[in-house]
């Protein structure tokens, strides 16, 4: 176990402020979803609060596996800064779920499908939609 340690502390250490981001960044969508139930009258449970456990293990331990394959494999492509902002994005857009009420996202899709679907995107003409672009676009 003493000969791991340093095996281990000297992977991470790299990456350790990146971790301790990640870190943050689901605790913070942890209070802010907290306070989002609570501002809709609902209870928060353990079970609930349990998925964030789950959920910070799923994350780092990504981080780390996109780290040992940064390391050994494709030491060129910046992987885990790759991986590790998709899942900021992932928790940033939680956040603002949290903060909203809603999901923008969704709105925003929601709004562009309409004018693509009126014909007309900022009040301007534009020309019909082909049926597989409309089939690209739904998937």
């Amino acid at each position: 176990l003493k000969s791991i340690v340093p095996v281990v502390l000297a992977f991470v250490a790299p990456i350790q402020s990146l971790l301790a981001a990640m870190l943050f960044v689901v605790l913070f969508d942890t209070l802010t979803g907290i306070w989002a139930s609570r501002k809709r009258g609902e209870a928060v449970s353990s079970r609930k609060l349990s998925h964030v456990l789950s959920k910070l293990f799923l994350y780092l331990g990504i981080i780390l596996i996109a780290h040992a394959i940064s390391l050994t494999m494709m030491p060129n492509i910046p992987l885990v800064s790759m991986v590790a902002g998709t899942v900021a994005l992932i928790e940033f857009k939680s956040v603002l779920e949290n903060i909203l009420g809603f999901d923008l996202t969704k709105r925003v899709m929601e709004k562009i499908k309409r004018k693509i679907n009126s014909g007309s995107l900022e009040g301007q003409e534009t020309e019909p939609v082909n049926d597989k672009d409309q089939q690209d676009f739904k998937a």
